[in-house]
């Protein structure tokens, strides 16, 4: 999959490279080049599939090759599903980004989000 920049003045790159430049150099949002279509075997069975197994098969075709499906699985999803944002690992790799970039994090905790040291 490719990604695109909304100000169509960028070439078109992968899911890894969007992910770490953020914005493409035209300074557009990055977009998928196309939308994919849940098959409607996950369509039909969203309400009992498991939470990680309809993650992976939503974003999979999105990431293409730039994360093998263990990494993904494993180190992502997994993790994310778990208890997000609570690994201290995590959180101190996105405050260490967040104090030299322009970044916005947001935390979701149950039942409340917070807006935790930005700079703009």
């Amino acid at each position: 999959m490719k990604y695109i920049s909304l100000n169509h003045n960028s070439q078109p790159v992968n899911f890894k490279t969007a992910l770490i430049n953020g914005l493409a150099p035209d300074k557009g949002l990055y977009f998928p080049e196309k939308i994919i279509n849940l098959p409607k075997k996950i369509i039909d069975n969203i309400k009992t599939i498991d939470d990680t197994e309809l993650c992976y098969e939503v974003i999979k075709d999105y990431i293409g090759n730039d994360f093998t499906e263990d990494e993904l699985i494993k180190e992502n999803i997994t993790g994310s599903l778990v208890n997000p944002g609570s690994s201290k690992e995590l959180k101190d790799e996105i405050h260490k980004l967040l104090s030299s970039s322009k970044l916005l994090e947001l935390y979701s905790n149950n039942s409340i989000s917070e807006v935790e040291n930005y700079k703009l």
